[in-house]
């Protein structure tokens, strides 16, 4: 493999060293040009003349790479004469056609496509296809960029595309390629769904307009600054395998394009670059590597190289660890192969390596390059927004554990629920479940009985995640969170002003809710046991003070209502084939509980269970009833208690 290289100032400089080349089919000659398009044209003319049999892949690009320098305003040409590899170009437009045509000239002998593409080719959907082949080879390269005169395209020894992508098929037995990335970015907010996106265009984040997202963690409106550094610092990190990242490119109406694909559904995090990071990681530029490269072609993202300009340090600070001799360009996307699957990254740096040496290699290689000194930079407003989240879930819990001591469960839902959002008004309430059959509504007293028979509906949808509901009660947003660590219960919000993004937000503090609940839920069990002793010994005093029946069950009903928190409660006798009331508080006869209770009699003496029940459906005002068969020898009665779901 013989390599030229040349950065030239101006088409003169290019011409002389085009001129003195020698031309050879095996030739390979790359442009990458940041001058203006007539400048280009020149070029593709003078190509044609000159060097008829080589094979020209040009593209604008904003900077350019050659050795040790990464600047822009240049003609950087790198010229490859094969000596025992061959190499096919591929030429063609829109994705799946360009991907599909890239699958179908794949030989077994393949080792590496270098790819360059036009503004209107998706990388996202380009790999996705590649995806689909069962060869495995490396992919490299990267999008075109804007040269000085703000245009973006390729050209070759036709002329110049505007469209598609040109493809570098590198094949042979002999050829040795490795590949290697570089990111360096963290994510410095928590998990958020894009809730609403169309075309690479992101409009919301968990709900919430992305630039009342962005404000809130830069301190800052982004709006009219986009494109900009202070953006392009903070992309959008993806969840998935490596975290890559999307970069904001400009405003779109209420939405920001973004560099990639991005869909309604997919989990983000804001992002920040670490300089230190990307300084220190810089090794994994040539992990893995184990040849000494003739040659190492570096693509690496504009924006990246103008993000560590804004640290006053530069790419080739990054780039310096990269062994061989180095070409590349400055791209708008790059293209890469990790574990076996092919990527679109953004903000990136990559490089692939090439090499036709045999080279019989015992250990693993030392490279003699430089490392860049790892710098520090300061986070200061995400720091303050970070650490002010936390001083703020830190208070709300430290509010909770005062307000939720020995408290009942409705007691302790009330207080918990006017701690959920800071400065946002909103209402609703929670459900709780406490025993296998009985649940407990905790509403604010504005709401009134529809919403309580609402709440009740809402449990019995069992949601298993946070959903949304619009125009509920005449408010814009009804959210519904289960929750079901500790204690099972939901929590339910109506608001015109809380979005999902404050519900995740607070997500923390909510998920501590069912600690203070279950707490409650034990300290009433507790009250309600030693009530239940206490109803016991009263009653058993009274039952061996009295032999007059009727004020026998007279007590009984009156120690039930005022010691056990019922509403009601009436006892029920057959006597000579008639089912009549024998005693009650509150239970009118000829109403229709009373005929209720009556008609479930017989079911209720002859089962000899106890019966706890906590919906009827007909009768919506009772929360829960509990009757009790009483067989005596001869004597048989059933005890009804039951307590109202109304002023309760």
């Amino acid at each position: 493999m013989q390599v030229l290289k040349k950065a030239c100032q101006n088409f003169a400089e290019c011409q002389s060293f085009l001129e003195e080349i020698k031309d050879s089919p095996s030739q390979l000659i790359q442009v990458y040009s940041s001058k203006p398009e007539q400048i280009n044209k020149k070029i593709i003319k003078l190509f044609s003349q000159t060097l008829p049999l080589s094979t020209l892949v040009g593209l604008t690009a904003q900077e350019t790479i050659s050795g040790q320098r990464v600047a822009g305003n240049l003609i950087t040409i790198l010229v490859i004469n094969f000596a025992k590899s061959s190499f096919e170009l591929l030429k063609s437009n829109g994705t799946a056609a360009s991907a599909a045509a890239i699958n179908s000239r794949i030989e077994s002998d393949t080792k590496a496509v270098l790819i360059f593409s036009a503004p209107d080719i998706n990388g996202d959907k380009l790999v996705d296809i590649l995806n689909q082949s069962s060869f495995h080879f490396i992919a490299a390269g990267g999008e075109a960029s804007p040269a000085v005169d703000d245009k973006t395209y390729l050209f070759d020894k036709t002329g110049i595309l505007d469209n598609g992508l040109l493809a570098v098929i590198l094949n042979g037995s002999q050829l040795k390629a490795s590949w290697s990335y570089n990111l360096g970015w963290d994510s410095i907010s928590r998990e958020m769904e894009i809730t609403r996106a169309e075309d690479r265009v992101v409009y919301e984040l968990d709900g919430r307009n992305i630039f009342q997202v962005y404000s809130e963690f830069l301190g800052e409106d982004i709006k009219n600054k986009l494109p900009s550094i202070a953006a392009s610092k903070f992309p959008l990190v993806l969840n998935d395998e490596l975290h890559n990242v999307r970069s904001a490119k400009q405003t779109v109406g209420e939405g920001i394009l973004f560099s990639g694909e991005l869909k309604t559904g997919d989990l983000v995090r804001v992002g920040y670059g670490s300089l230190s990071e990307i300084l220190a990681n810089s090794r994994q530029l040539h992990q893995g590597l184990n040849f000494h490269p003739e040659l190492a072609l570096i693509y690496s993202c504009t924006e990246r190289s103008q993000y560590l300009k804004s640290f006053n340090t530069s790419l080739n600070e990054e780039l310096q660890v990269i062994p061989g001799r180095r070409f590349g360009f400055c791209t708008g996307g790059e293209f890469g192969l990790v574990n076996n699957k092919f990527y679109h990254f953004n903000i990136s740096s990559t490089v692939l390596y090439l090499s036709e040496k045999k080279e019989v290699v015992s250990k693993k290689i030392r490279f003699n390059t430089s490392e860049p000194i790892v710098k520090t930079e300061h986070l200061f407003h995400l720091s303050k927004k970070v650490v002010s989240e936390l001083e703020m879930i830190n208070e709300k819990m430290r509010k909770a554990n005062l307000a939720t001591g020995n408290s009942k469960v409705k007691e302790t839902a009330a207080e918990i629920f006017k701690l959920i959002f800071d400065e946002k008004n909103y209402t609703g309430g929670i459900v709780i479940k406490e025993a296998e059959n009985l649940t407990k509504i905790y509403l604010e007293d504005q709401l009134g009985a529809a919403a309580y028979d609402l709440f009740r509906d809402f449990w019995q949808q069992k949601p298993n995640h946070t959903t949304k509901k619009p125009g509920i009660l005449n408010y814009r947003n009804t959210f519904l969170i289960p929750l079901q660590k500790e204690v099972e219960a939901l929590i339910i919000i109506l608001s015109n002003e809380v979005d999902l993004y404050d519900i995740k937000k607070n997500r923390v503090f909510i998920e501590q809710i069912p600690n203070y609940l279950k707490k409650a839920v034990l300290y009433e069990s507790l009250e309600r046991n030693l009530a239940s002793l206490s109803t016991l010994e009263l009653t058993s005093d009274f039952l061996y003070s009295t032999l007059d029946i009727d004020l026998l069950y007279e007590r009984i009903l009156d120690i039930i209502v005022a010691t056990m928190g019922m509403s009601a409660a009436t006892i029920i006798k057959k006597e000579t084939e008639q089912i009549k009331q024998v005693k009650s508080i509150n239970v009118e006869v000829d109403s229709e509980l009373y005929y209720f209770l009556k008609g479930h009699y017989d079911k209720i003496i002859a089962s000899e269970q106890i019966l706890i029940e906590n919906e009827i459906d007909f009768l919506a005002e009772i929360e829960t009833l509990i009757a009790i068969p009483i067989n005596l020898n001869d004597y048989q009665a059933v005890l009804y208690a039951m307590q109202s779901n109304i002023n309760n």
